[in-house]
Parts: C-alpha cells; structure tokens; sequence
C-alpha cells in the first residue's frame, strides 16, 4: 500500500495469514476482508502474526485504491498489509505457490485463507467464508505462535 516493493523477506520470522481478494468485488471479497478485520482484533496483542490482503486486480487495485480500502477496514498497516503485483506473478504465486489457482480470470479466485509460520511453509487452509474453518484458523494460528515462540526461546 506505501508503494514499496512487498516481498517474502518482509514476512521472515513472521507468522502470516493471506487471503486473496479485489476491491471492487461486490460480495465474497466484503466478507473475507470482515473475517481479516475479525483476526486483526483476535491476533492484535501477538506482533507475530501478520496479515496479507493479495489484491487479484492489479489494473483498478493501485497502491491508492488499496490504502483507500485497507483505511475502510480499519486495518493496521503495521501488521495488516494490502499488496498487488503483476498478473504474471500473481499467477505463479496462486499456482505454484499457493497451489490454489489456474484460472486465466484471477477474479475466480480461491476463498481460501492460509495460515504460513515463520519459515515460510504453509500450515494450512481455511474456508474464509465458514464460521467454523475460522475458528481453526484463530486455534491454529495461536497454537503455532506458541510453538514457535518456544523453538526459538530455547539455547
């Protein structure tokens, strides 16, 4: 969103939950930047856990669509980052990456949060739009913030 270059890097040593969206979708995209706007208050007392907003859009969704949508959701832009990329990239990213992606339209896109630890494997995913699935999400999320904090507290 501040027009920086967003790259793995930022997250090393982060534990991360993604989920990929567009600004001007009229329905799925709402719900699951509500459920990222849920986790940002669940994990806000946890400076380890970060949240990622992929834009799908990056023709409408610039750096100042995506600061205008992110001021929207309330979202911390310390731990709640809202980034784009090229088409190109963002379908390597969802497909062999992610492994949830093969459509040439990148608005047909997964409803699919994923939760990715500290070394940068994923851990998880989860229904963004199923209450339950959710709920996983938050559990695990903390459960994986203590065990890595623990792995890394011990000599």
């Amino acid at each position: 969103v501040d027009n920086h270059r967003f790259s793995r890097k930022d997250l090393e040593g982060r534990i991360w939950i993604i989920n990929f969206i567009y600004t001007a979708c009229p329905d799925q995209c709402l719900a699951m930047s509500g459920t990222m706007q849920v986790l940002q208050a669940v994990f806000r007392q946890n400076e380890r856990v970060h949240l990622v907003s992929l834009s799908l859009d990056p023709d409408r969704d610039s750096p100042e669509v995506l600061r205008a949508y992110a001021k929207r959701w309330g979202a911390r832009g310390d731990r709640w980052h809202f980034v784009t990329g090229a088409k190109t990239e963002l379908r390597q990213l969802l497909e062999k990456g992610f492994h949830i992606g093969n459509s040439d339209d990148l608005t047909q896109h997964s409803l699919y949060m994923v939760l990715v630890d500290a070394h940068g494997d994923i851990r998880g995913y989860y229904q963004g739009d199923d209450p339950k699935a959710v709920r996983r999400l938050q559990r695990d999320g903390w459960r994986l913030n203590h065990e890595q904090h623990r792995s890394t507290a011990q000599p």
